[in-house]
């Protein structure tokens, strides 16, 4: 069981997910986080790529139950847009 970080300031390729190098996305929180793991977003817009379909697109197993909460101090104000 992990605690994940993710803020719009973050960075998917730079980050490790950690509260002090956060990833930018959802996608690669997601794509990452495992059966019991958390991911703790910070307040913002996140923009997800659908690679041009138009569809976001997260293929996780439904066993897999993860947690998806605001990290401590956020109102868990977020908005998730594909683009």
């Amino acid at each position: 069981m992990t605690d994940y970080y993710i803020a719009t300031t973050g960075n998917d390729t730079t980050g490790n997910g950690s509260s002090g190098t956060p990833w930018k996305t959802f996608t690669k929180a997601m794509t990452v986080a495992g059966a019991g793991d958390t991911i703790n977003a910070a307040d913002g817009l996140y923009s997800e790529d659908t690679e041009g379909n138009g569809y976001w697109v997260i293929s996780k197993n439904l066993a897999d139950w993860l947690t998806i909460q605001p990290t401590n101090g956020a109102t868990g104000d977020v908005t998730v847009e594909a683009t």
